[in-house]
């Protein structure tokens, strides 16, 4: 017991100066380029996850004025036309999370009332997006 007494004690008192300060880990550089490595192997990688379709149409011109609009408004969120014939599809987001799609689904619900969720076997991993809050 009282080997587990002084040692809680040199714990706590040696972990108290440390928890106030800023720190900051370098890596060595060939540690870096594994990081990067793995990071680039990686980001094309598909998951399965969630979307929202804005629109699906036969107008191809009107699709893609539809498309830019929407990133005039929301530079931040990824859009993506699909063609599957005779449709134009416009799909935007990439989340892993059907909530967080649906947050932004209803953040979207006012300019575009017909959206809805999508399942996209196709997200890329660099085109996954965090909460949209």
């Amino acid at each position: 017991m009282k080997h587990l007494l002084f040692l809680s004690a040199f714990f706590f008192c040696g972990l108290c100066p440390v928890l106030g300060q800023n720190i900051r880990l370098t890596a060595d550089e060939p540690i870096e380029r594994m990081m990067y490595a793995h990071i680039s192997m990686h980001e094309n990688t598909l998951h399965k996850g969630w979307s929202i379709q804005l629109l699906v149409t036969d107008d191809a011109v009107k699709a893609n004025n539809a498309k830019i609009l929407f990133l005039r408004r929301y530079p931040d969120i990824k859009a993506n036309l699909q063609w599957e014939a005779p449709y134009h599809r416009l799909q935007v987001g990439a989340f892993v999370n059907q909530n967080d799609a649906n947050q932004l689904l209803k953040r979207l619900a006012p300019e575009y009332p017909g959206a809805y969720l999508i399942i996209n076997n196709g997200i890329k991993s660099r085109d996954l997006m965090e909460s949209p809050f």
